[in-house]
């Protein structure tokens, strides 16, 4: 494969389609599965309504549920959940609108299929492992030209064009210190395996490489699901910049702001400060919990399900 790097200039061109979006796989699913609604069930064996569940996430109410301290400093424990609160070192993190079609999308979700066999045999080279998208969260690529681009590659006849989101290199190599890195790309392998070989092409950042044949896909749209990674969710985290891609487990996703070329932008650094905060709740606290962190920054499954709707500045949260 012939490889050319070019450095960016200083116009940018219009956004091109994302290889990811060439080819649309038909949506499938089993007539066994149920969506979230119909499958939430109370102790007693009725369902529960959505509504039900989201106020029982706090979107409609929040119970005041006492709370105790715990000889942990910055711990606290009620009668059902035992979190840490989180002293934020990182800047206020901006999270993206979430459109309603997008939560109507996750709540109409089966549930999580199991993986009795996971894709990955092999066991998690570090304790927390850190799932990445590709397509306009960590690069933007197109097989129409992109004027400036950083990197380009052929595939048969075609020519593969790449920019790289600020910060891309130094955000790998920080991450993969401490972190299992996984890219979970909806993109054909054909076309982002080459891409990922461009900017990883030493193999030292990305343990693990999935493609759209992993995802599970309704209407179009591409789920990924974690249980296929075969690793323990309670220490893993994906970041995306759709929020239907990790629809089956809203409370581990981070989403990212898409982006298609913004020389300026410094999500990925805001990502890392992210991250090496999560890292140190673990090296800390051995009960430490990943959904228990996002919950504690985000609330990101009651955003996911549209329970909180615009964008915000998130403000850790004391418990």
């Amino acid at each position: 494969m012939k490889i050319r790097r070019r450095r960016s200039g200083l116009a940018l061109a219009a956004s091109s389609a994302a290889i990811h979006g060439f080819a649309l796989a038909a949506a499938s699913s089993s007539t066994n599965l149920q969506p979230r609604e119909k499958r939430l069930r109370r102790v007693g064996g009725s369902s529960t309504s959505l509504s039900e569940k989201l106020e029982s996430l706090g979107i409609t109410s929040s119970p005041n549920t006492p709370k105790t301290e715990n000889k942990l400093a910055g711990s606290y424990e009620s009668d059902d959940l035992s979190v840490t609160s989180v002293t934020s070192t990182a800047s206020n993190y901006e999270i993206p609108d979430i459109p309603e079609e997008i939560s109507e999308f996750v709540r109409d979700l089966p549930p999580a299929p199991l993986a009795p066999c996971p894709v990955i045999q092999t066991p998690a080279s570090k304790s927390l492992t850190l799932v990445l998208d590709l397509d306009e969260t960590l690069v933007h690529s197109s097989l129409e030209p992109l004027e400036p681009h950083d990197l380009s590659c052929r595939v048969g006849d075609k020519t593969i064009y790449v920019r790289t989101r600020p910060h891309l290199n130094r955000f790998l190599e920080e991450a993969s210190r401490n972190f299992e890195v996984i890219v979970f790309t909806a993109g054909l392998a054909r076309f982002a395996g080459p891409v990922l070989n461009l900017i990883d092409p030493n193999k030292q950042y990305i343990s693990h490489r999935l493609y759209r044949d992993i995802c599970y896909i309704k209407g179009g749209k591409f789920v990924k699901n974690l249980n296929v990674l075969g690793r323990d969710l309670e220490r893993t985290v994906i970041v995306d910049n759709a929020a239907e891609a990790f629809g089956f487990q809203p409370a581990n996703g981070i989403l990212v702001e898409s982006w298609f070329g913004d020389p300026d932008d410094d999500k990925l650094l805001r990502v890392l400060e992210l991250l090496e905060e999560m890292l140190h709740l673990f090296n800390s606290n051995d009960a430490a919990n990943v959904k228990q962190f996002i919950e504690s920054r985000f609330e990101m499954e009651k955003r996911v399900l549209g329970g909180l709707g615009k964008a915000f500045y998130c403000q850790p949260r004391s418990f």
